[in-house]
């Protein structure tokens, strides 16, 4: 896992993204924070299980799903067309996260609904 941070990223976000990196040893490809908002790209497959970690985990709580969208990546990745990023918070820790994973068109991604009842509209309009 690749880690990038800036001189703002605190010592309990780096001993959070080591945590991170032996719960999730190779489903997370990159890990960055920036003013209190981590960026994790993950693969597909696992998305929904990193989701729910992040709901429920002590040291996270990112209760409020807040946007999903998607980049069309036609002209600079040939293996995967979309980037989709989903976009969350936690009221508690007063941080963002955000969650990368790509997809083709043919593939489908499996719903946040069951967490996030919001996310219905959102993930449609995809």
């Amino acid at each position: 896992m690749l880690i990038k941070v800036d001189s703002t990223v605190s010592i309990e976000n780096l001993r959070y993204i080591n945590y991170l990196s032996t719960i999730f040893p190779n489903d997370i490809y990159f890990v960055t924070f920036f003013k209190n908002q981590m960026i994790v790209y993950t693969k597909k497959k696992i998305f929904t299980k990193l989701v729910f970690f992040f709901y429920k985990h002590m040291n996270a709580q990112y209760k409020i799903f807040l946007d999903v969208f998607a980049v069309d990546l036609i002209k600079y990745n040939k293996a995967f067309r979309f980037e989709l990023i989903y976009s969350f918070l936690s009221v508690l820790f007063s941080s963002r996260l955000f969650i990368k994973i790509h997809t083709d068109e043919f593939s489908a991604v499996e719903s946040l609904v069951y967490l996030f009842k919001a996310a219905n509209w959102y993930e449609r309009e995809v």
